[in-house]
């Protein structure tokens, strides 16, 4: 049925619901989206299908540009939509309304992007499944979400490419994961902010622990040089280790929805 005699008979009611089925039918392009500026649309989706792929209208990034103009905006799915790290900086403007943005399978977006990204103070989701960003993009956001003061309070869903992933779940080789905090074990420490203030001695004990688990970190050499490979191994571990924890709880809320 054309949209029109959707429109017509009542089954499209509100711009949002006409919006819904434009992005079904693979018809939002640039005019369709200024014809929508300033409305309170709160759900768009972009993202390409591969049964719609012959009839889809690419999106540019500068088309995107069309969507700050929409207040309400809240969820965005930009799914294989061939954009790049120009359109994340672009979608800035849409930074204090959107709560779930969709950016997976875009290999032309990269770590690159990730301090845009960090505007987006309000995300809940964020998927970064098929893109370029890589662990050192994800651990910039990762020290963010530490310096901001809000681990463990934002409760972001984050999804990563599958290579991040597969490090993420081998971190015991890079480093020592769990450090106890027990009196026998006093000397070990996890926050980088402690190192300066470590012995010789005990930074040699901290860095073999490390090295018991990755070979290649070197535990030797002088005190300055100790504290910072020290100081860059626990700054690493952190920030996996929020990482981790963000991606933990996004999938445990999955099976919740799926169960």
């Amino acid at each position: 049925m054309p949209v029109s005699k959707k429109v017509a008979q009542g089954v499209c009611k509100t711009h949002q619901d006409i919006v819904l089925l434009l992005s079904d039918l693979g018809l939002i392009n640039a005019p369709v989206l200024i014809l929508f500026r300033a409305s309170e649309i709160r759900e768009l989706d972009l993202s390409e299908t591969n049964d719609l792929a012959e009839i889809f209208t690419p999106i540019l990034a500068i088309d995107l540009a069309h969507l700050t103009r929409l207040p309400a905006l809240s969820s965005l799915h930009l799914d294989d939509t061939n954009i790049g790290n120009e359109a994340i900086f672009i979608l800035v403007a849409l930074s204090r309304t959107l709560t779930s943005l969709s950016i997976a399978s875009n290999p032309l977006i990269t770590d690159a992007c990730v301090p845009a990204l960090m505007t987006f103070t309000r995300l809940f989701y964020l998927s970064l499944e098929g893109t370029g960003i890589r662990m050192a993009g994800l651990r910039m956001l990762a020290k963010w979400i530490v310096d901001s003061g809000e681990e463990g309070e934002r409760g972001m869903d984050i999804r990563i490419p599958e290579e991040c992933e597969a490090y993420l779940d081998h971190m015991d080789t890079q480093y020592l994961v769990d450090i106890p905090h027990t009196i026998h074990d006093s000397q070990l420490v996890s926050s980088p902010s402690r190192v300066s203030d470590l012995a010789t001695p005990v930074l040699l004990y901290n860095l073999e622990a490390h090295a018991d688990w990755n070979p290649s970190i070197r535990s030797g050499g002088s005190r300055a040089e100790m504290k910072e490979r020290l100081r860059g191994v626990l700054e690493v571990r952190r920030s996996d280790l929020v990482l981790a924890g963000l991606i933990t709880v996004g999938d445990e809320e999955g099976d919740e929805l799926k169960g």
